[in-house]
């Protein structure tokens, strides 16, 4: 692999455990029973992404 493609991969990992993070902070069963419902809805606003007309 080249240095490009190790350092995409790190980020993508990366990319993957705060989006894990993320979902475990909204989760009431999880952590999200230490989060409050105004930073819950943050985040839940955060992972969802607009769909595209032509999808």
């Amino acid at each position: 692999m080249s240095s490009i493609e190790l350092a995409a991969e790190a980020i993508a990992m990366h990319n993957v455990k705060l989006r894990c993070l993320l979902l475990r902070m909204i989760d009431p069963e999880d952590l999200g029973h230490a989060v409050s419902e105004e930073v819950r809805e943050l985040i839940s606003q955060a992972l969802v992404r607009p769909r595209k007309e032509d999808e």
